[in-house]
């Protein structure tokens, strides 16, 4: 007759990290082993990968913003590379609220508009396993460089009253046109307003060449208008109504 039982109490003492082998051979009543075997694989994986390596931006400076990354895998980790997943982050630190991801395997990020101020910007990278394991602080990093110029002055500022007097309903629309030079590119429209000419604070962003300011009151307002790229580099025209 065979006897057939489980063996428990396996701790992680016993396992290492990443596949471990077990071995089943079967025993008889008379303390008989079978000549031959069984195999089973358990993994653990309970650490994190360690940092990308090889961090790269390309180009390492440019007059626009337009950059792409790649890296190389972790030195340290437990399953496939092409299992492994990374957040990203610019200058900022990799954090649970901070990460974009890449799909599983994807080593590299096209050219995009990653600079977000003028100068120095840093990229970090996080690797993640296929069990989730990450470790925040392990990232690697590379320093790039926008060296973009600022769009010239927003043109032919007007400001309109477009107020329903029959109820108090008292707004102005500000309009403008684009700049002849556009430098880096034009991304986003800042509105800023004031009631005395002297401080102005923001009060609204665009991507169009309009904006409509509401719930005024009878009085007067000044407004300026700063074209700006999308590192923040940026030229202004003021106006009053």
């Amino acid at each position: 007759m065979i006897q057939t039982s489980l063996i428990a109490g396996y701790t992680s003492i016993d396992l290492i990290e990443g596949n471990n082998i077990i071995y089943f051979r079967s025993l008889d009543n008379a303390g008989n082993y079978s000549s031959t075997y069984a195999t089973a694989v358990i993994k653990i994986n309970t650490a994190s990968p360690s940092s990308p390596q090889s961090v790269t931006a390309t180009p390492s400076s440019n007059t626009t913003n337009a950059f792409g990354f790649s890296w190389a895998p972790p030195s340290t980790f437990v399953g496939n590379a092409s299992d492994l997943s990374y957040c990203y982050t610019v200058n900022t630190l990799p954090t649970v609220n901070t990460c974009t991801y890449t799909e599983k395997g994807v080593d590299s990020i096209p050219t995009g508009a990653y600079a977000t101020q003028p100068g120095t910007n840093t990229f970090y990278v996080v690797a993640k396993d296929e069990a989730g394991n990450i470790n925040y602080a392990t990232y690697g990093s590379a320093e790039f460089t926008a060296n973009t110029s600022a769009p010239g002055i927003p043109l032919t500022i007007e400001i309109a009253d477009i107020s329903t007097r029959a109820t108090s309903n008292w707004k102005l629309a500000v309009s403008w046109a684009a700049p002849t030079d556009i430098g880096a590119g034009v991304s986003s429209y800042r509105i800023l307003r004031s009631l005395d000419g002297v401080t102005f604070g923001q009060i609204a962003t665009t991507a169009g060449l309009s904006f409509v300011d509401t719930n005024l009151t009878q009085q007067d307002y000044y407004y300026q208008v700063k074209a700006c790229d999308s590192v923040s580099k940026r030229r202004q025209l003021s106006a009053a109504h």
